[in-house]
C-alpha cells in the first residue's frame, strides 16, 4: 500500500451513497469490452463493519475503469476520480 485515507462520519455516509447509486452502468461478465491501455493502477476500498463481514472493492484507475466487489461490477470511472482526489495518483489520469 502506498497511500491510505480513512473516511468516517458524514463523509463516509455520503461516499457510501455515491458508490451504491443504482444508476451505475452494470458490467456484464459475458460482454466483450474494448478498453484503452491499462498499466494496472488500482485503488482498494476496504469497508469494515462491526455488525458483519468486511467488503473490499477494487477500482481500476485506467483501462475500462471498472469497480467490483466480486459480486457486482460497474463502470467506476467517477469513483476512481473521487479516490484520486483523496490519495493522489502515481501519474496523471
Amino acid at each position: 500500500m502506498e497511500r491510505s485515507h480513512v473516511v468516517s462520519g458524514p463523509q463516509l455516509t455520503a461516499f457510501l451513497a455515491f458508490v451504491n447509486m443504482p444508476s451505475w452502468q452494470v458490467i456484464s461478465g459475458t460482454a466483450v469490452y474494448n478498453c484503452p491501455a491499462d498499466q494496472g493502477s488500482t485503488d482498494l476500498l476496504m469497508f469494515t463493519y462491526s455488525s458483519g463481514p468486511s467488503v473490499d472493492v477494487d477500482v481500476d484507475l485506467e483501462g475500462c475503469s471498472f469497480a467490483t466487489n466480486g459480486v457486482r461490477t460497474v463502470n467506476g470511472y467517477e469513483i476512481g476520480m473521487r479516490l484520486t482526489a483523496w490519495v493522489g495518483a502515481d501519474r496523471p489520469l
